[in-house]
């Protein structure tokens, strides 16, 4: 049966494409929606997913990740490019948005990861990541 939260031409599970990045998912989150691909030639991956946690939720999330809490001190100009799934919400609907990501200078892993962090709901912060393996 397919999974309700995919978007139409995922072609790979949520907790397969989520373990290949390194994510997991909180427990709690809700409204989850997900685009994921797995290229059938090359086997590279890539993950478009959105949610709500808790506090306690998002802490967990970017920690088991490996991510630094989203840097509030960015410029105004910093805009990463974190799409969000094609059937979920996406950063360009949050009011504040607050990025972490993967340093490009300094990471050895084969992918790239970028998560955007919406506060504005205190008690359920929405959260927006892009992966895709390099």
């Amino acid at each position: 049966m397919p999974d309700p939260r995919a978007c139409p031409g995922s072609n790979v599970s949520l907790a397969e494409a989520a373990g290949h990045f390194g994510f997991t998912i909180p427990a709690d989150a809700t409204e989850v929606h997900f685009s994921s691909d797995l290229h059938p030639f090359f086997g590279e991956y890539s993950l478009q997913a959105s949610f709500q946690t808790t506090p306690a939720g998002l802490h967990a999330f970017l920690s088991t990740a490996g991510l630094a809490e989203p840097a509030a001190d960015h410029s105004s100009d910093y805009q990463p490019s974190v799409d969000g799934p094609s059937c979920g919400f996406g950063s360009a609907s949050f009011s504040a948005p607050r990025y972490c990501e993967d340093d490009p200078e300094t990471s050895t892993k084969p992918f790239q990861r970028q998560v955007a962090v919406d506060r504005a709901d205190t008690a359920r912060p929405r959260v927006v990541l892009s992966a895709l393996d390099v």
